[in-house]
């Protein structure tokens, strides 16, 4: 202990230096889910304007289905969306989903 005073170290144990990385892991894990979540959000958010752009205001239970969707399907919405002409399409869309 004498050689890190006089190094002007601290003293840190195994116990602390593991407990520092644990504790760097969990923050990088919880900024990277946090990031992933508002990801999505953006992505399920640019999607609803996409939709309400092709086909103007649509009832709350549209509106709430594409909210819904997982964010693997958002995707394959937004590139539907360009070969639908009218908001049956859509519904038929998201009912194929549960077949």
């Amino acid at each position: 202990k004498d050689y890190e005073e006089s190094q002007k170290m601290p003293y840190v144990t195994y116990a602390q230096r593991y407990g520092r990385q644990e504790g760097l892991k969990e923050g990088l894990q919880q900024g990277l889910q946090q990031a992933q979540e508002q990801a999505r959000a953006e992505q399920r958010d640019l999607v609803l304007r996409m939709v309400a752009k092709r086909f103007g205001p649509l009832d709350e239970e549209i509106t709430a289905r594409v909210a819904a969707l997982p964010h693997e399907y958002l995707d394959d919405l937004a590139l539907a969306l360009l070969d639908f002409n009218a908001p049956p399409e859509l519904v038929a869309w998201l009912d194929g989903l549960h077949e």
